[in-house]
């Protein structure tokens, strides 16, 4: 008797993975799916052997199997009777060899009885290598799947549901999600490998349960609060630097300046006119010295600065202001763009990754430090304060930072 599942290019291991047909629905369509796909390319090589007059007894018997198998395991009833007759006759032809008899019909039933044995633990190695492989398929899709916000994955722009009315709005995230549930839906119907069904069949999960987090203006308030408070503790963890906070890097005595006299760090007022940068988010970019931290370095003894800026620009219409730090001079960059030599990609880094949102954002999680450039092995630029850990040198200037603001806060709490 041979496999009906095999038959139809198909196995009892597919047809009643989870993944693949949740439901007895789903596995009457997926037979059904698979007898149509064997017959047609058994109908289509018995055209090429007409063209060919070849004997066509052989092809005739294939498409005749294919259909009892079909008949056979085409609903639920008559797979459940078909798999009980296979159990019953392999337990069957095992206890037949195993009791005893000698000759022919022994040598036969034990040979077709390893045979099986072969063929269970070669499914067995195949059902594990599928199982890691979709596992890995799992683990990667929910990576992706964290980088991508629900309107992603409805491909919607939340900036778009805000133009409009709510009842509006309502409408566009719902058709998305059945236009987009629809469309998945018939490439599941059509797919027969495992992991690529899986694969669907996880899009679909996806796309409904974005639908859900954003049905309602209310979830989408309540979901754009959620965002938000998960992107800055993304930030947070990615940036945060004050656990290498080193006091013992500033020195605090022989001091060299009379200006920082027994002092560890002093703050100094230093207004500058605003400097307007022109970035690629086109933010209204403008840049203002407001003063400089100076301090003393226990290592050389030697004076360090870190400038003081405060940053405006325009997100989305409204106006934002920031004060951050580095040992950057943004004055010297500005003016520097009429001179020879000029470093275009520095500056690019400078405005566009320094001075981003992200970098700003960053710095409010180091008492304002944003951090500097410097360049990787290929000779690009870059910001450091993505670094798992800053250089010295930056460890000093953070720790000047830090103790400059815990002085603030003790005197304004005195003048309270």
């Amino acid at each position: 008797m041979k496999d009906c599942y095999e038959v139809l290019g198909t196995s009892i291991k597919t047809v009643y993975s989870i993944e693949i047909c949740k439901n007895e629905a789903e596995r009457n369509s997926y037979i059904e799916q698979c007898y149509k796909r064997r017959k047609k390319i058994l109908e289509a090589e018995k055209d090429y052997m007409i063209k060919k007059q070849e004997q066509l007894e052989e092809i005739d018997n294939r498409i005749k199997g294919t259909k009892e198998a079909y008949e056979q395991i085409k609903n639920e009833p008559l797979r459940e009777k078909y798999n009980k007759t296979i159990a019953e006759k392999v337990k069957a032809e095992e206890w037949i060899a195993t009791i005893g008899n000698t000759g022919s019909r022994f040598r036969k039933l034990k040979s077709k009885q390893e045979k099986l044995k072969e063929k269970i633990e070669e499914t067995e190695e195949e059902k594990t290598l599928q199982r890691n492989k979709y596992n890995e398929f799992r683990e990667k899709y929910q990576q992706e799947k964290g980088q991508r916000t629900a309107y992603g994955n409805l491909n919607l722009h939340p900036k778009t549901l805000e133009r409009i009315t709510e009842q509006e709005a309502d409408k566009k995230v719902e058709h998305a999600k059945e236009t987009l549930v629809n469309i998945a839906q018939r490439e599941f119907e059509k797919e027969n490998r495992v992991i690529e069904k899986a694969d669907i069949a996880l899009k679909i999960n996806t796309i409904k349960k974005s639908y859900e987090e954003v049905a309602t203006l209310a979830k989408r308030r309540e979901y754009k609060e959620q965002m938000v408070k998960e992107r800055r503790q993304q930030i947070k963890d990615k940036y945060c630097h004050t656990k290498e906070y080193a006091p013992n890097l500033i020195r605090t005595s022989q001091e060299k300046e009379e200006s920082i006299q027994n002092k560890k760090v002093i703050r100094k007022p230093e207004l500058s006119r605003v400097i307007p940068f022109s970035d690629n988010e086109n933010r209204n970019l403008r840049i203002r010295k407001t003063a400089v931290i100076g301090f003393l370095d226990s290592a050389s003894s030697t004076v360090r600065r870190v400038q003081e800026y405060e940053v405006k620009r325009l997100i989305e219409g409204e106006e934002r202001t920031d004060i951050v730090y580095t040992d950057i001079s943004v004055i010297e960059l500005h003016f520097g763009q009429d001179l020879k030599g000029f470093d275009k990609d520095y500056y690019d880094c400078v405005v566009n990754q320094l001075f981003s949102e992200e970098m700003i954002e960053a710095s409010k999680y180091n008492e304002g430090y944003i951090g500097g450039i410097k360049k990787d092995e290929k000779g690009q630029y870059r910001t450091t304060l993505g670094d798992d850990t800053l250089s010295i040198k930056e460890q000093k200037m953070l720790t000047a930072i830090m103790i400059q603001k815990k002085k603030e806060k003790e005197e304004e709490r005195g003048e309270r």
